[in-house]
């Protein structure tokens, strides 16, 4: 991953890297990249994974498949799992319903954002 220093002491990170077979990722949405901006100038972050895991996880008694945008680790050791998404296609059950990992992450004391 690259390492662009913009602040002495702040790392910054490469929107293109980091899928899951290792090869480069392309962010498919323009809120995507806003998010993963965010977070790189973020001073309480202190890495960023691009599509970080594949879930699986029983969601109203069907068992659901996920993967989502990003993890952030914090310079406190917190980790958030971020999804984005606009928030039309969030009125959508099927969408909420698969974006709704709210008790997996809290389970392990991540928080989780939307």
């Amino acid at each position: 991953m690259a390492d662009v220093r913009w602040h002495h002491g702040q790392a910054h990170f490469s929107a293109g890297t980091g899928g899951h077979d290792g090869s480069p990722r392309r962010l498919r949405e323009p809120l995507e990249l806003a998010r993963l901006l965010l977070a790189d100038f973020d001073p309480s972050v202190a890495a960023i994974a691009a599509q970080p895991f594949y879930l699986t996880a029983c969601v109203n008694g069907r068992e659901r498949n996920h993967v989502p945008d990003f993890l952030l680790l914090g310079g406190d050791g917190v980790v958030t799992v971020v999804n984005v998404k606009p928030s039309a296609r969030l009125a959508d059950p099927k969408v909420a319903e698969a974006l709704d990992g709210r008790a997996v992450f809290a389970e392990r004391g991540w928080r989780h954002e939307i």
